[in-house]
């Protein structure tokens, strides 16, 4: 009773106003109920007197006087209590609306995404007054748009603008934020507008915003394999919905080079490669296409795959109906190598006694052997290069236009790369110190990886590991540099930025070591150390729509380009934002310096995306005139293309109900009616008792 009470007076105190009615009762039986009227004689009053005592004046007690008097005091009562009741029938409806790139799936000129929103504005129209809405757009990160709001013109206003995406969805997450909201009010209805293959499951409803007679056929996937004479093109074509007799074009620049039907079933995938040469033709699960009658292609500046169908009605789903992909920049680096190896033979110079020139040659890049070691003066004015090999000596001052290896070196520059050699040398001419991958957490692994030291060779009938007869100890990294690799528990090998620019610094010979007689390592960890300095800017040639692309700006480059669709999106002036970091580096010593020289992006749409990259010239460093591309495809999620009507079998995990949560609607106070009834007694009274006395 007295939870009833607490829940339906806000101030319950105010009942103890109906105390005072026995009161009102006592009040209105002992009041004088005598009139002063002249008699002729008081003889028969006096006889009556007795009888007039004796009776008990129910017919009082029961007046309409006193029933609107008690009817005040308990309206009064009431009126200080503060009496609520139950609202009128609500609903709170927390709506996940899927922004996926599948809702854009098109069908009579209305795409998914666009119905589901009509239906969430014909349902809101249904729902009474009083009810609350909430509405989570459900991309690849979920938005709150408008949370428990009873305004139903604003949420239908900021419903209006909402939009697809090109990405996925994370419906799971998006349940998650619409559960914490749930929270606040446990019978709130959670509905997903989808076309994701879920079922109904406590607590949450689906509406399905696929339609029948859907059907889309798609481009998945697009790459170029390199043959020895000359270029092809694999791609892989989906087919969704309905059995679809598929056209397949090749353009090269342009240009068709190759197309053919094929006639394809519903759910099925089919690889196709375009070739000029039919040595991989008849592979299983493959069909083949001849490009050209046999033409190869040896360059491009872009290849496309675009289909098309014969079927009476379109596709519904028309962003993947092609794919393009672009070459890669052929860069072949410029090699500087400057070192005690490097001698004049037959009036030429040449290091083929360098162990480490062999192997960069063998790799087949092409380094510029320099003869200036005796003359360290002119290495200052070197330039034009992408990598800096200085072997056995150190410059007094580091390149600004390329990456640099320091090897064999006892300075490394220390007040300028934080990079400390100590001047103890550890030498063990016998046995040798074994060379192991750093156990730092740090290492660089893009330099070890495939380099496989562990196993040792066979060495006159004993095993020998890779190691190193002497060595200067690398005692301190500085804040931009990570470990390679150690020998005796020291660095002996590590790799950071410099500048923006990469660079690897080593504290021994490579020919005091055995690592040269690692045949097949040897050359795989030069490579790898290339790769590390001189990296892809964009290795990939496609990338996922959603996904973020991250580079670092190349050395010596002093303008960077992005573009969309041909279109600039964003220019950095390279010198300029060199000038701002080192001036920040002045002032803090602890500035990352590297970090600011880097540039990311995300793949939003399908479409072409293009860094270029724009050099100095190589004797006049204010003359910008060696420019280069790079490019990436962004291409939809392929679970996105998969848009045909499907049984739905998915189950969603209705988000938990925090401890303690309940129900909430809010008791509406009825206090104005109340005094309103209060006032409305008192003028009947005041009526009654006027015209009784009157």
């Amino acid at each position: 009773m007295i939870d009833f009470i607490n829940e339906v007076f806000l101030n319950p105190w105010g009942l103890l106003g109906l105390a005072t009615i026995p009161l009102v009762v006592l009040i209105y039986l002992l009041r004088s109920r005598y009139k002063t009227k002249s008699v002729s004689s008081t003889f028969i009053w006096k006889r009556s007197l007795k009888y007039v005592k004796r009776r008990i004046p129910l017919n009082f007690i029961m007046s309409l006087i006193l029933i609107l008097q008690i009817l005040v005091v308990t309206v009064a009562s009431f009126a200080i209590a503060r009496p609520t009741i139950e609202p009128m029938e609500t609903e709170e409806k927390i709506i996940i609306l899927d922004a996926s790139a599948s809702m854009l799936a098109e069908k009579d000129g209305v795409t998914r995404f666009e119905e589901a929103k009509r239906q969430i504005k014909k349902a809101a129209d249904k729902i009474g007054p009083n009810s609350k809405f909430t509405l989570i757009l459900a991309g690849e990160e979920p938005v709150p748009v408008i949370t428990r709001t009873m305004d139903k013109g604003d949420f239908l206003t900021k419903l209006e603008p909402v939009a697809c995406t090109m990405k996925t969805a994370n419906i799971t997450k998006a349940l998650e934020m619409a559960g914490e909201i749930r929270n606040e009010n446990t019978g709130a209805t959670i509905q997903i507008y989808t076309d994701k293959d879920f079922i109904d499951t406590d607590g949450i409803e689906v509406i399905d915003c696929k339609r029948e007679g859907e059907w889309n056929t798609s481009v998945i996937s697009l790459e170029e394999n390199e043959l020895f004479s000359g270029k092809e093109f694999i791609t892989n074509i989906a087919n969704y919905g309905l059995t679809s007799n598929v056209k397949v074009v090749l353009y090269v620049d342009g240009v068709s080079v190759a197309s053919g039907t094929y006639q394809m079933e519903p759910d099925e995938i089919k690889q196709i490669r375009f070739s000029h040469t039919r040595v991989n033709e008849g592979k299983a699960d493959e069909e083949f296409m001849l490009i050209s009658d046999g033409t190869a292609v040896r360059s491009y500046n872009s290849a496309e795959v675009r289909i098309s169908s014969t079927n009476a009605t379109k596709d519904n789903f028309s962003y993947d109906d092609s794919m393009t992909i672009y070459p890669k920049e052929k860069t072949t680096p410029k090699i500087a190598y400057i070192s005690k190896y490097v001698t004049w033979e037959n009036g030429r110079k040449n290091a083929n006694k360098s162990f480490l020139y062999f192997a960069i040659t063998s790799a087949g890049y092409s380094v510029d052997p320099l003869d200036m070691f005796n003359n360290i003066d002119e290495v200052a004015n070197i330039k034009g290069y992408d990598l800096y090999i200085y072997e056995g000596l150190t410059p007094y001052v580091l390149p600004t236009d390329g990456a640099v290896w320091l090897l064999d070196t006892k300075d490394a520059l220390s007040s300028e790369t934080g990079v400390v050699i100590s001047d103890s040398l550890m030498i063990d001419k016998d046995n040798g110190y074994r060379i192991e991958k750093s156990l730092s957490v740090d290492v660089v692994e893009a330099i070890i990886n495939n380099v496989n030291l562990d196993v040792p060779l066979m060495f006159e009938g004993e095993k020998r590991y890779a190691s190193v007869a002497s060595f200067y100890p690398i005692t301190n990294l500085g804040n931009a540099f990570k470990p390679v690799y150690e020998a005796h528990g020291q660095n002996i090998m590590v790799a950071g930025n410099y500048n923006g620019a990469r660079m690897i610094i080593s504290s021994f010979d490579f020919s005091n070591s055995s690592l040269i007689a690692f045949v097949a390592d040897f050359p795989v960890l030069v490579k790898n150390m290339v790769n590390y300095s001189i990296p892809d800017l964009l290795p990939e040639r496609t990338a996922v729509v959603g996904s973020t692309i991250d580079f670092e700006f190349p050395a010596g480059s002093l303008l960077i380009e992005r573009k969309y669709n041909d279109e600039l999106i964003n220019k950095i002036d390279v010198r300029l934002l060199m000038v701002e970091l080192q001036d920040k580096l002045a002032k803090d010593p602890t500035f990352d310096i590297n970090a600011a020289l880097r540039e990311s992006f995300e793949i939003t749409l399908p479409g072409k995306y293009e860094v270029v990259v724009t050099y100095p010239d190589g004797d006049d460093q204010d003359l910008l005139n060696d420019t280069k591309h790079f490019y990436v495809t962004g291409y939809l999620p392929v679970e996105e293309t998969a848009i045909v009507q499907r049984v739905p079998t998915g189950y969603l995990e209705s988000p938990p109900i925090a401890d303690g949560a309940s129900p909430d609607y809010e008791r509406e106070e009825i206090f104005p009616y109340v005094i309103a009834v209060l006032i409305a007694l008192l003028i009947i009274e005041w009526g009654v008792y006027y015209r009784e006395q009157y």
